[in-house]
């Protein structure tokens, strides 16, 4: 199997046999959930690449990142086609090391997906990782708090905002991730257990991939508010007019009249700002809890 930018990656770097095999091969990416966009595809009818050729190439063949034997030892191919692959690297026990090969495809021997991702998981140890941009082993990319990226491995294309991340327990917190093969999305502001730090690569995410995030949390009457870092209704403050709720200093609830004012604006940026009464009142609740524990601690 190869992963959405490989099959894009051996499509550009392909002529295709005619109109008839593009259609087949179009068909099979729609199936798998790849997104083709706006790729048009050259021609070539002597020697142009069939559909039966591409199917076999996704299910046996080698791609750009792919981890392979060669002679006994276990290396990383930066770029590939149908017959000859390009060689950027080795890895061992003794760890890795740089290599500049061009081999043929047939004196390649294919790795299991797991062990495919072993490797790239004691790259990940290494603090390296493919980068699929470069075609070429690089120094692993680590998101920063707050950054939108796209998270990938060879199973699974997901979208997300950081909100912790620790290599040395493997550990990644995310405020809101969406699922591009399952289609999931969350959005709790504590999103754990989602995706790990070595398992997965990060990179930073695209405009289309932020719209396209954005467009799913809208379907659940949701927004990543960048600015404020944190996930709202799409719209919270009410109506100019409009009665709302706040938590005085001294505790208490009081309702105030929306005039549009610096004010009423500081309380909805603190997240003071309530349109319904039952909302304040659970959260000054929660939040007098809060103030009895650190009492007793």
């Amino acid at each position: 199997m190869k992963t959405e930018s490989q099959v894009l990656h051996l499509l550009a770097i392909s002529q295709i046999k005619g109109e008839a095999e593009w259609e087949l091969i179009q068909l099979f990416c729609q199936k798998h959930h790849f997104r083709l966009g706006t790729f048009a595809p050259s021609y070539n009818e002597g020697n142009g690449l069939t559909a039966s050729k591409f199917f076999d190439w996704y299910h046996n063949g080698f791609g750009a990142g792919d981890v392979a034997k060669i002679s006994g030892k276990t290396v990383i191919i930066s770029d590939s086609d149908l017959k000859i692959s390009k060689i950027c690297g080795e890895i061992s026990t003794e760890g890795y090391c740089e290599a500049s090969l061009t081999v043929p495809v047939s004196d390649l021997e294919a790795m299991t997906p797991e062990g495919q991702a072993a490797i790239h998981i004691q790259l990940s140890h290494l603090n390296l990782e493919y980068c699929r941009k470069n075609f070429t082993v690089m120094p692993k990319y680590v998101p920063k708090i707050n950054d939108r990226v796209l998270i990938w491995n060879q199973n699974e294309s997901k979208l997300g905002v950081i909100r912790a991340i620790a290599p040395d327990t493997n550990e990644v917190e995310l405020y809101c991730w969406f699922d591009y093969r399952t289609k999931k999305l969350g959005h709790s502001m504590h999103e754990k257990n989602v995706v790990t730090f070595h398992e997965y690569h990060f990179e930073p995410m695209s405009i289309v991939a932020q719209r396209r995030l954005n467009t799913e949390l809208e379907k659940v009457g949701k927004v990543w508010y960048d600015k404020l870092h944190r996930i709202e209704p799409l719209k919270v403050k009410v109506d100019v007019g409009k009665h709302y709720w706040y938590i005085t200093d001294k505790m208490k609830v009081v309702e105030e009249t929306e005039k549009g004012t610096p004010t009423s604006n500081f309380r909805y940026i603190s997240g003071n700002y309530f349109s319904k009464y039952e909302d304040a009142i659970e959260y000054l609740g929660r939040i007098s809890d809060l103030l009895r524990d650190r009492l007793a601690k």
